[in-house]
C-alpha cells in the first residue's frame, strides 16, 4: 500500500486447505447427568459430524510456521488507529480479487499481541471473531551475562539445584550443530522426530514436509541452525532456531519421548538455548507457544496473543464465535526462577 511515492504498508498471506476434523479435540467433554447428558451427547455428535464436513480454503496472515505477527509491516509514520483499517482494506481487496478456483472460505489474522489490539473495532464490526491463543513465551537476556554461569547465579537456589540436576541427568547427551550435509543425511529421522511432537498437538493448521529443514538451511544459511542431540551415537532429538536481528526465534523441536523422560532432553534444550542467546549477545529468545509452564521455569515470560477469524459466508460466520469460544488456552501456573533483584524478576 502506497501513500504517494512511499510504501507505508506491506502484507503477506498464505492460503491453506483446512479440514474441520482438526477441531475434534475442542469438542467439550460431556459432564452432565440424566436427560441433559443425552442432550449434550446428541449436540456433540452433531457438532462432530459438522466438523468432519468442513473443507475450507483459509487466507492466513503471515507465516504459519513461525510464531508472531509476521504478516503485516507498517511504515513508522502509520498510527495505531490506522493499522487495522489498512489491514481490513487489504484483506477485503485480496478476497475479492481471488479467482473462482481460489475462492477463499475464511480469513485468519494470526498471532496479534495483546498490546497491538487497540483499534481493532473495525474488525469486530466486520464480524471477525476475536479469540485468545496460547501465549508467546519470551526470555529476556540480561546484558550483563557473559556466560551461562551468570544466568545460574541470577536464579534462586531452588531453581539452581533443578538446573544442575537436569545437567547431570542429561550428561550422556552429545549436542552437535548439523551442517547442510548432516541435515540431508538425517532428513527422514528429523522428520520422524518432528512428527513425534507435532502429532501430539491438539490442533495443527498445517504440517511441515520432509524437505523443510534442508530447504530452510539452504536458503537461510547461518540464520537458520539445527542442533541435534545424540544418545549412544543415535540422533534422538533436535531443536531448530532462527537468528533474526536482535533475537533468537526457537522454531521446531523433535523428540523421542521415552528418552526425553529418562534424560530430561527438552529441559536441557531450554537451557542450551539460553546459553546460545548469551553467546550470541541477543536481547531475547522467543520460545514460542506450547509448554508454557516448563518454559516459565527457566525464566520465559508470557505475552498474550489473539487471532481474528471470519468466514466469507455470513450464515457460516454466525457459527464461528461459539466455535472459537472452545479454543481458549488451558490454565497453567506461571513460575519465576529469578531472585528478587534479578534482571528478569
Amino acid at each position: 500500500m502506497r501513500d504517494k511515492d512511499k510504501i507505508i504498508f506491506a502484507a503477506y498471506f498464505q492460503i491453506v486447505d483446512f479440514s474441520g476434523d482438526e477441531l475434534q479435540n475442542y469438542i467439550p467433554e460431556n459432564t452432565f447427568n440424566g436427560a441433559m447428558y443425552k442432550l449434550s451427547q446428541g449436540f456433540n455428535r452433531v457438532l462432530s459430524y459438522k466438523l468432519n464436513r468442513i473443507k475450507w480454503k483459509i487466507l492466513v496472515s503471515g507465516n504459519l510456521f513461525i510464531t508472531g505477527d509476521s504478516g503485516f509491516h507498517f511504515h513508522p509514520e502509520v498510527t495505531d488507529d490506522n493499522k487495522f483499517e489498512m489491514i481490513h482494506e487489504v484483506v477485503d481487496c485480496v478476497v475479492k480479487n481471488m479467482t473462482q478456483n481460489e475462492k477463499i472460505n475464511a480469513i485468519l489474522l494470526k498471532d496479534i499481541y495483546k498490546f497491538q489490539t487497540d483499534g481493532d473495532s473495525i474488525l469486530r464490526k466486520s464480524n471477525f471473531s476475536k479469540f485468545e491463543i496460547e501465549h508467546d513465551m519470551i526470555f529476556y537476556v540480561d546484558p550483563s551475562w557473559k556466560k551461562f554461569e551468570d544466568y545460574l547465579a541470577s536464579v534462586s537456589s531452588k531453581y539452581r539445584v533443578r538446573t544442575k540436576k537436569v545437567m547431570k541427568v542429561s550428561s550422556g547427551l552429545q549436542r552437535k550443530e548439523l551442517s547442510l550435509h548432516d541435515i540431508q543425511d538425517n532428513k527422514e529421522k528429523l522428520f520422524e522426530l518432528y512428527m513425534n511432537v507435532a502429532s501430539r498437538a491438539p490442533f495443527n493448521l498445517a504440517y511441515l514436509t520432509p524437505n523443510y529443514f534442508h530447504t530452510m538451511k539452504e536458503a537461510m544459511d547461518d540464520r537458520f541452525r539445527i542442533f541435534g542431540y545424540y544418545y549412544k551415537e543415535e540422533l534422538i532429538a533436535f531443536v531448530s532456531v532462527f537468528r533474526l536481528a536482535e533475537h533468537i526465534e526457537v522454531s521446531y523441536v523433535g523428540l523421542e519421548y521415552e528418552l526425553n523422560r529418562k534424560l530430561s532432553v527438552y529441559q536441557r534444550m531450554l537451557y542450551d538455548n539460553i546459553a546460545l542467546g548469551i553467546d550470541e549477545g541477543v536481547e531475547k529468545i522467543h520460545y514460542g507457544r506450547t509448554a508454557p509452564e516448563i518454559k516459565s521455569t527457566v525464566g520465559a515470560r508470557p505475552f498474550e496473543m489473539y487471532c481474528y477469524l471470519k468466514h466469507t459466508n455470513p450464515f457460516s460466520n454466525f457459527f464461528i464465535k461459539p466455535l472459537t469460544s472452545y479454543m481458549k488456552p488451558k490454565d497453567w501456573v506461571l513460575r519465576n526462577p529469578f531472585k528478587e533483584n534479578a534482571y528478569n524478576s
